[in-house]
Formats: C-alpha cells, structure tokens, sequence
C-alpha cells in the first residue's frame, strides 16, 4: 500500500509539472501571439504610410511633367516663334523622355491603387474575344513600326466572362507591349485564346531572347526585369511594373498568371480566369 501511495504522489507531481508547463506554454504562445499582431499592424501601418507617400509623389510630378509637356508642344507647333530642324529633333527626344516619363508614373499609381484597394472597378459581362482583338488591333501600328506580326490564334468560340473590361485590356496591352520590347525586327508574336473546362486562358507568346529560369520565378514582383531585358537597341525602358500589375488584376479576378521560357527560345506568358463571376 506504502507502495502505490508514493506512485500515485509521483505521478500527481508528474502531472502538476505538466500542467505547469503547458499553462506557462500557453501563456508564451499568446505573449507571442500579441507580439505578431503588433507588429502586423505596425507593418500594415507602414504599407499604407508607403502607399500614399507613392501615389503623392506621383501625383506632384504629374504636375510639372504636364506643363512640361504642353510647353513642347507649343515649340514644336512654332507657337513661339520658328524652330529649326535640330532644335525639332531635340524637341521630339524630349516629348518622348517625358512620354515615357508619363508611362512609368501612370504603372507607379496604377499598381499603389491595386495594392490599396482604391482601384475603381466596373464589373460588367463582356466577351473577351472580341476585347482581344480590339486590343491587338489598337496595337498593330506599335509591331508595324517595328516590323513585327501579331498572330491571333484561336480554336474555339470564347463565352462571355464577368470583369473588369478596362482592367483586362491593361492585362493583354502590358503582355503585347512586354513583348514587343523583346521581340526583334520580322519576328512575331502570337496571342492565343481558348476555353479550358470553366475557366479562359490567354497566351502571348514572341520569339524574343527568352527569359532565365532563376528569373521566371521573380519577373511578376515589382522593380524586378530579367537579365535578359536587353533588345538589338540596348536596354529596355521601364522599371518592372507592368507584370506585378497583371498578377494584381488577375488576383482580383480570382485568376492566375505565369510565364514559361528558355533563353534563346522566347517567352509565353498565360493567363487563365473562371467564366463565371466568382465572388
């Protein structure tokens, strides 16, 4: 009986010391809980604080770069008197410096207002096969003046698709746009649409330099280009915004996008969304 009294004693105190324990567990698990809640709103804080300093900086210089803008514009059309041939020449690589100026702050508040949430969407049911081909004709001057061919290839008829029309031209201008930076003189570029059970996937595909693989998985975060981001002209313009954007939109879409390549064999970048509206 002496026996099982001191087992039974022993194995009380083994399960006090358990219960300690597990009690003190608790306790720093929700020390630390606490402590993760903290600093996510500290961080939470910190992207919103980075978000309008963003699209506030973007906006002040919206400013000057318009006036700047239209005083070339009143040079170039001699409003202030006659202008000579080099002094258009110089006139026209400043218009084009500060277009492209203008691109890249549009891509700054663009992608500040998807990750803020502040992005003015109009969902409506539309088909995006003829938004596809209205958005490649839009671009055809763009590969003629580069003496590229865009290819549309088709198999079947699309249905109709709930979204962002707007927000879905971005998508295919930015893909096609992308593409034509890599794709040399007679090369070509091919967009490609089908159904695919409930969901709708377009493809563009060029015959560019190809990207590295190290790179496939980093190309849609913001500021980030491949190595390979060079054409026959020397590098490309831009800082690496117009992918982060189409994955933002496709997000919203409840979509998805990726890219595959190999360098020397071009890239092909799909993007696939559901048919029907998914909330």
């Amino acid at each position: 009986m002496k026996n099982e009294n001191q087992e039974i004693a022993r194995l009380q105190k083994e399960l006090g010391d358990m219960q300690w324990a597990s009690q003190k567990t608790n306790d720093g698990i929700k020390i630390l809980y606490k402590d993760l809640e903290r600093k996510n709103e500290e961080l939470k804080k910190l992207d919103r604080l980075r978000s309008k300093f963003v699209a506030t900086v973007s906006h002040e210089l919206r400013t000057p770069l318009t006036i700047i803008v239209q005083a070339i514009e009143n040079l170039l059309t001699g409003a202030f008197g006659p202008v000579t041939d080099s002094q258009r020449l110089w006139l026209g690589r400043i218009n084009d410096n500060a277009d492209h100026l203008n691109g890249l702050l549009s891509e700054i508040l663009d992608l500040s207002k998807l990750e803020g949430g502040q992005e003015e969407r109009k969902l409506e049911c539309f088909d995006i096969g003829e938004l596809i081909h209205r958005s490649i004709d839009n671009m055809q001057p763009l590969a003629q003046n580069k003496n590229v061919a865009l290819v549309l290839k088709t198999s079947n008829k699309l249905p109709k698709i709930w979204g962002s029309s707007r927000q879905l031209i971005q998508v295919i201008t930015n893909l096609v746009g992308n593409a034509l930076k890599f794709t040399p003189p007679k090369g070509q570029i091919e967009i490609a649409f089908e159904n695919n059970e409930s969901n709708v996937r377009v493809s563009v595909s060029d015959t560019g330099p190809g990207i590295n693989r190290e790179d496939l998985e980093k190309i849609f975060d913001p500021f980030v280009q491949s190595e390979n981001g060079h054409s026959e002209h020397g590098p490309t313009k831009g800082i690496g915004l117009g992918l982060t954007i189409c994955r933002e939109i496709m997000t919203l879409h409840k979509g998805r996008i990726w890219a595959e390549s190999e360098p020397g064999r071009g890239s092909h970048f799909i993007f696939e969304m559901p048919t029907e509206r998914k909330q």
